[in-house]
């Protein structure tokens, strides 16, 4: 896979995964009659599908490309011109780089790499949320998201395993919360047909998502050790190969579905 000299691009999603075990998610939204343990079973459901499909996403393009603008960024610290850096691998910022700035260049670096248009949208998402959420609580004078300067010695935290590790813990977090809330979502507003049924639908939801979000973000912590070992480990010769990638993404996500499986029996039971 080529890093360098992509065309810019941005992909939307907007459609529902068709195997089986989703067809039963949107069953039961279409079924719901506003009483909690339906909207229970179906964020269940939905968390367990979550942990099936993560057997497949470590070799998905989109997502590859989204982890490794990651693993750059990070590295970019490291070097004297952060900026020079970032170019050489076909990722132009401004000197003063805003998110705005840095969620076009993950746009244009998944593009060419996409293989599943639903897994590319929630990686790019996602990357971006790492970088915004880890920049704002390590800035030295807050501002706004759309203004955010990262300076040299902010942008240091970062190279190092102590700081990526932040990162990559920010990223799996919201990549599970993503996946869980675009998906009910897009289930309720495909088969309930009452507004107010929706809009219940979509309150009663929101106290579980936000229950799931926690518990995506705990269970995203038994990825930050690991995650600052490989990153000291594979980035002492430059930049790690796509294979080093790939092989952490494999573990990462398959810690994560273990801890899933049992976040998903935590909220059900």
């Amino acid at each position: 896979m080529d890093f360098k000299n992509k065309h810019m691009g941005h992909e939307r999603i907007g459609f529902l995964p068709t195997t089986k075990p989703w067809t039963k998610v949107v069953e039961q939204v279409s079924s719901f009659s506003g009483k909690e343990e339906e909207i229970s079973r179906v964020a269940k459901t939905t968390l367990d599908n979550v942990q099936s499909r993560f057997k497949y996403i470590e070799n998905d393009g989109g997502v590859i490309s989204a982890f490794h603008f990651l693993v750059l960024y990070a590295l970019a610290g490291r070097s004297e011109d952060p900026i020079a850096f970032l170019a050489k691998y076909g990722i132009n910022l401004s000197q003063r780089p805003s998110i705005i700035e840095i969620s076009k260049e993950v746009s244009k670096i998944i593009t060419d790499n996409i293989h599943s248009k639903e897994y590319a949208a929630l990686a790019k998402s996602s990357a971006i949320d790492a970088i915004s959420e880890w920049q704002l609580k390590h800035s030295i004078v807050q501002s706004s998201l759309f203004s955010t300067d990262i300076n040299k010695e902010q942008w240091k935290k970062a190279s190092y395993g102590s700081g990526f590790c932040e990162i990559a813990r920010l990223f799996f977090a919201s990549f599970t919360e993503r996946y869980l809330k675009y998906f009910l979502e897009r289930a309720a507003s495909s088969t309930i047909n009452s507004v107010y049924e929706r809009e219940l639908f979509n309150d009663r939801l929101e106290s579980h998502v936000n229950d799931i979000s926690r518990h995506a973000f705990d269970t995203a912590k038994i990825t930050q050790s690991f995650a600052a070992g490989w990153f000291n480990k594979n980035t002492k010769e430059g930049v790690p190969t796509e294979r080093m990638t790939k092989n952490f993404l494999r573990k990462a996500f398959s810690k994560m579905r273990s801890e899933i499986l049992i976040q998903g029996e935590v909220i059900n039971g």
